[in-house]
């Protein structure tokens, strides 16, 4: 195993070619938002405004909220149109607004969604906003907003960002007692939208508590999934308005063994190809949660599993088998599966007998969905702390190995021993149902309800604080690792898509002259991101000028 002091010095390394520069490119974006917010130019500011939160997002820079950009976003806000104040009442039955960027068919924002409506005590009506959907609606949310008197509305893909904004208030304003936000973290709509006191009250669901999100300005309440969410909240974005909403899991009997495997369990494992007698080890995943972290590699940690429990089998949802998985598969004797994502898991979840969760990011969904089947979980190490891995009320009874090496160990020792899996699973399962299940998880929707002012207002986030250097670093040698393309160059490309002029201004020149090339002198070499960016920005620019052309053409009746 990989030294621990050894492993921070590598981690801190790793971030530090980064950091000087995603600092750079987000204050470069900020200063274009701030420009055009000076000439009036608000959907150009927004498109900066997306661009900077993006970039944020995807590669880190210490912080989790910026005032600044939420404080420009607001100042667009102020010139929307302002529709006619709703009278104040709480109805019988309430109408619930779900905003989402996207419905996803795999993942964990669609599913909360849908069970959101499923488990909701008072029976409100649901209705779903998507602001950036592409392709059909997912039937799957049509069907459920309309089972409760509601409907699905979508944006058409060429609309533009300040369109959007004035629709979503005025749909808030006069069609919803209760909004309540899912989107991408980098979703500039709904700070625009949402940015001026009145209106229903606005809850803002914390799904991606490890990363740099907005919305903390207009946000009521902000529902955290799990404790170190709730902690980094109050910590790091500076937002006191909180409360626990546990994932809601749907109550599901996994088939039951008998001497000889029922017939649901031996299909599953005929599928995979996996012997009726081995252990399997379950780990569910995106693919980018398990790129591996200097002495914190998944692939390691299985082999070690496997090499020391030869009636064992792994198998991974969600990566696929790559170059690095092939050859990891072929030194334990093809006892190791990379399946890709799977809109179906539950065969996966009849097949196993223990549950891994991955790292160096977790899953939290996936593990409670399988640990309340009954199966014992395997957390991951405390080399990597919530909420970049799994926390939370339920897993309380279930110890976090120390290290790789006391993960090792402790997935050995599961395998080694089926009574201690049974009782394991039992626990686990009645700490999920107790918070997560239909019947107990509404009164933390009614908690959350119940501190909910009746109107809306506006909030001042002057109280972040960045990250602590330990996790900064960590947060950005995972995005650093996650990513092949360097900030510079993501930032530049996405600019193009967005229709945006990308020039390097003064600042940005002299920091990634005096500060940032001297981390990663790559930026400057022939084919660093510089000189990438000036030999494809005239062919972008080229074939969006002929795109629109052809565009003009076509609406003319010319072509």
């Amino acid at each position: 195993m990989m030294d621990a002091g050894y492993r921070r010095q590598t981690i801190e390394a790793i971030a530090a070619t980064r950091l000087s520069l995603n600092e750079a490119v987000f204050g470069w974006c900020l200063r274009n938002v701030q420009r055009d917010l000076a000439r009036n130019a608000f959907e150009s500011a927004l498109r900066w405004s997306l661009l900077a939160a993006k970039s944020a997002v995807h590669h880190g820079f210490g912080w989790l909220v910026s005032p600044e950009l939420e404080s420009a976003l607001l100042a667009v806000a102020s010139q929307l149109p302002h529709p006619e104040p709703a009278r104040v009442t709480i109805p019988a039955s309430l109408r619930w607004l779900h905003v989402m960027d996207q419905a996803y068919p795999i993942g964990g924002h669609t599913a909360l969604v849908l069970r959101w409506m499923e488990f909701d005590p008072g029976g409100g009506r649901h209705s779903v906003l998507l602001l950036s959907n592409r392709g059909t609606v997912d039937p799957r949310l049509v069907k459920a907003t309309r089972a409760t008197g509601g409907a699905v509305d979508a944006f058409a893909p060429d609309t533009s960002l300040m369109e959007r904004a004035t629709w979503l208030r005025e749909k808030a304003w006069k069609h919803a007692d209760r909004v309540v936000l899912h989107v991408h973290p980098w979703s500039v709509i709904p700070v625009v939208a949402l940015g001026v006191p009145g209106g229903p009250p606005v809850i803002l669901l914390n799904h991606l508590s490890q990363k740099f999100w907005l919305g903390g300005s207009v946000a009521d309440l902000v529902l955290n999934l799990r404790d170190s969410a709730l902690e980094w909240s109050v910590v790091y974005r500076g937002i006191t308005r909180n409360a626990i909403l546990p994932i809601p899991i749907p109550l599901r009997v996994r088939g039951r063994e008998s001497s000889t495997m029922n017939e649901t369990r031996q299909a599953a494992r005929q599928m995979l190809r996996i012997p009726s007698e081995a252990t399997m080890l379950l780990t569910i995943g995106n693919a980018y949660k398990y790129r591996p972290l200097p002495g914190l590699d998944v692939l390691d940690a299985t082999a070690a599993i496997l090499g020391a429990c030869p009636q064992a089998y792994v198998v991974a949802v969600g990566p696929h088998e790559d170059a690095r998985w092939r050859a990891r598969r072929e030194s334990v004797g093809r006892r190791l599966q990379a399946v890709g994502p799977q809109r179906d898991l539950a065969p996966f979840h009849e097949a196993a007998d223990i549950y891994l969760e991955g790292f160096p990011v977790g899953s939290p969904t996936a593990l409670l969905e399988v640990g309340l089947l009954g199966i014992p979980c395997v957390r991951a190490p405390r080399d990597v702390p919530p909420p970049f891995v799994a926390d939370g009320i339920s897993l309380t009874g279930v110890g976090q190995p120390v290290n790789v090496d006391a993960y090792v160990r402790a997935a050995i020792a599961l395998v080694q021993n089926e009574r201690e899996r049974r009782l394991q699973g039992s626990a686990l399962a009645r700490a999920i149902q107790g918070h997560h299940t239909p019947t107990r998880w509404p009164r933390y929707l009614q908690n959350a309800e119940n501190v909910l002012p009746q109107r809306h207002s506006v909030y001042s986030l002057k109280r972040a604080a960045p990250l602590s250097t330990p996790l900064r670093d960590l947060s950005v040698a995972l995005s650093t690792l996650a990513h092949t393309e360097d900030t510079l160059s993501f930032t530049f490309r996405a600019a193009v898509e967005l229709d945006l002029r990308a020039r390097i201004d003064a600042p940005l020149a002299k920091k990634l002259v005096t500060q940032c090339v001297s981390k990663d002198p790559r930026l400057f070499s022939r084919r660093g991101p510089l000189v990438a960016f000036a030999e494809s920005i005239t062919g972008h620019r080229l074939m969006n000028q002929i795109r629109r052309a052809r565009l003009a053409l076509r609406t003319t009746g010319a072509e």
